[in-house]
């Protein structure tokens, strides 16, 4: 039996992020080059596992593996997800007589020696059967498994099958007591800047290159996060989380949102379709991870052309995903057919309804509809229970306020029971617009740099981006985009994303009494 360190390819080549393993990293080595020279030296013996399917980059990456002298093994059965991958590697591990793997990603250039030496001493002086590294970004560390850990993984019948995780750890929805693991805390908490330094898509490519600007492949997560906290401007790179205002039309009057509260003085209207259109093309190019989200102040089902929004972006490939945040209301027979034939892994469901009870309901919401939370609640059962996709892209959102507080656990039990998974947010005051109906104030002790601003772009129904969302009204703009360029937009964005990076928040205001900049999205 051997320790072997096995170096995959077959799960980034899902999407074909393969693409930029070949492409030098500010003209010099190219992400290939750099995890192999990196290996080179450890007396493991290395083995490259391809996917099963053959094409041009497979092919290189066979000719790369004989220039360097590294085995390479190809993927008995087709990578589709990590429970794929798992059990590739089980045939790997009985076939090679493997006690333990070092698992690491072809694209990952930037692995950090010192860790992997750290990781390897601990599996193996603590007999462990998985040993990982937490709080680290993605591509970073490497993860140890014994042959019997693969083997039960393997075997894992899993809850969400299609998982799609470098981390395995994610991917153990059973009772990890089951497993001993052994894990390495980072130091300093990389997580947070919730970034992946690996050469898996054109954004991660660029951070690769903003990075190593200002440090050196060698140089272990210590010395890229002080790097970040220096140089912010490395992540911010692109928007890739975009809420649009189909519509900022409401069909009731929610005391939690600013539009139905009457907190919002803008023009009720609806999103022409050439508009629209012209934001897809624009955040889109050249970006094949976007996410897209209807939402802000409208319900987006009440928008006629939303099977056209749709198509738009769907059919045509061009948004990785879609978001849909709705109350459910409008979601007839006729319209969760439609949205139920759309790729399960392109459209999300997200609905907003925080409460099951009906005194507490019509509470929180106005209308004259005394059937709204019956329609509701038999909507959503209805789209979940249309097709076994539906239960996998939809959520349940309610919001934690004082009014349901007693009411979160039956809530979440409720809609546990049929499988949908249940999202718990934060009550958003919007820098006091509305009344303060937060439970407890859970904002975190130390500040750290907003997400939103690092990536998320807030479109309104008229093509008008406020610098962020807290901003419902417009009141501040930095641009248009039925007539401004995205990039140019973007940039106007960069000098506020730098002023919250250095805490010089009064220099937007906006800023100053915030309290949503610890929170993130999908």
């Amino acid at each position: 039996m051997k320790d072997v360190i096995i170096i995959d390819s077959t799960l980034p080549a899902i999407g074909h992020s393969l693409e930029y393993l070949f492409k030098a990293v500010n003209s010099g080595e190219t992400p290939i080059e750099m995890i192999f020279s990196k290996i080179k030296d450890l007396s493991f013996e290395k083995i490259v596992l391809l996917p099963r399917e053959e094409d041009e980059v497979k092919d290189r990456i066979k000719e790369f593996c004989k220039e360097k002298k590294v085995s390479h093994w190809t993927a008995k059965e087709k990578t589709g997800n990590n429970a794929d991958l798992y059990r590739n590697i089980n045939q790997l591990v009985n076939e090679k007589s493997i006690e333990n793997i070092i698992l690491c990603y072809i694209d990952s250039p930037l692995i950090d020696m010192t860790m992997l030496d750290r990781l390897y001493r601990a599996h193996k002086d603590n007999l462990a059967e998985y040993t990982f590294g937490d709080n680290f970004a993605g591509g970073l560390v490497p993860e140890i498994l014994s042959r019997e850990f693969i083997r039960k993984i393997s075997e894992h019948q899993y809850k969400k099958p299609d998982v799609l995780s470098r981390n395995v750890f994610d991917c153990i929805d059973a009772d990890i007591n089951k497993f001993f693991i052994e894990v390495e805390i980072a130091e300093v908490d990389l997580s947070l800047l919730r970034v992946e330094f690996t050469a898996s898509n054109l954004r991660n490519f660029i951070l690769l290159e903003n990075l190593l600007k200002h440090t050196d492949k060698s140089d272990g997560y210590k010395k890229y996060y002080e790097a970040i906290q220096k140089n912010p401007e490395i992540l911010f790179i692109a928007p890739k989380y975009i809420e649009i205002e189909i519509t900022n039309e409401t069909n009731i009057s929610s005391i939690i949102k600013p539009a139905s509260a009457g907190k919002m003085t803008r023009r009720i209207k609806k999103m022409d379709l050439s508009l629209y259109k012209k934001i897809i093309d624009q955040v889109s190019d050249p970006w094949n991870d976007i996410i897209i989200s209807y939402s802000l102040m409208g319900e987006p089902l009440l928008h006629p052309d939303i099977l056209k929004f749709l198509d738009y972006a769907i059919e045509d490939n061009k948004i990785f995903t879609v978001i849909i945040e709705t109350n459910g209301i409008n979601l007839d027979q006729e319209l969760i057919k439609k949205l139920s034939a759309y790729p399960a892994e392109k459209l999300v469901l997200l609905f907003h309804l925080d409460s099951i009870i009906r005194e507490t309901y019509y509470k929180l919401n106005k209308t004259d509809d005394k059937d709204a939370l019956d329609k509701t609640v038999k909507n959503i059962n209805e789209f979940i229970n249309y097709n076994e996709y539906n239960r996998l892209r939809s959520f349940v959102q309610i919001t934690k306020i004082k009014e349901n507080n007693l009411e979160i656990e039956d809530f979440y039990n409720f809609w546990q029971s049929k499988g949908v998974q249940v999202v718990i947010q934060k009550y958003n005051g919007y820098l006091g617009a509305l009344e303060d109906r937060s439970v407890v104030d859970i904002t975190p002790l130390d500040r750290v740099p907003c997400w939103h601003l690092q990536r998320d772009l807030e479109i309104l129904v008229n093509g008008d981006v406020p610098v962020c969302k807290q901003d419902f009204d417009g009141k501040i703009i930095v641009g248009n985009l039925g007539k401004d360029p995205v990039k140019g937009i973007w940039d106007k964005i960069k000098k506020f994303y730098l002023y919250n990076y250095k805490a010089e928040y009064n220099k937007l205001k906006i800023c100053s009494s915030c309290d949503e900049w610890y929170t993130y999205n999908f």
